[in-house]
């Protein structure tokens, strides 16, 4: 067995590989923060995203049915007043009026829906 000899400059080498040698498992550990970091904000704007689309599927499903109740009481609106049945003509006005307010209704969440959509936009770009 060969005796080595420990010099100034040996130990100066170990602790400048020692060092060397922890900053690339820092820079390693930095990496992989950053790369989880990335994911997690993707998966963040997915779920983020199929919120969004569902909740445009519920209000377009909501207007549909308001616009097919609206036209199902103006078919029942003609048949009353052709038929000159008061009791006919005022239960669909009722119902005319709850189609509206229906339809009304769910416009007012697909503006609100557009506001919400635009508006992180908007903050991203003051952020930059």
């Amino acid at each position: 067995m060969e005796k080595i000899s420990v010099t100034r400059d040996l130990i100066q080498r170990f602790r400048g590989a020692h060092s060397a040698y922890n900053e690339y498992l820092s820079s390693l550990q930095k990496e992989a923060k950053a790369s989880e970091e990335e994911k997690q904000e993707c998966l963040k704007r997915t779920r983020e995203t199929e919120s969004l689309q569902q909740k445009q599927t519920d209000i377009t499903r909501k207007q549909k049915n308001a616009e097919q109740l609206i036209s199902e009481t103006n078919d029942r609106l003609l048949n009353a007043a052709a038929n000159q049945n008061t009791s006919d003509l005022m239960a669909a006005q009722a119902l005319l009026q709850s189609g509206t307010s229906m339809l009304m209704e769910a416009r007012k969440e697909q503006d609100n829906l557009n506001k919400e959509h635009c508006q992180p936009a908007k903050k991203l770009k003051m952020k930059k």
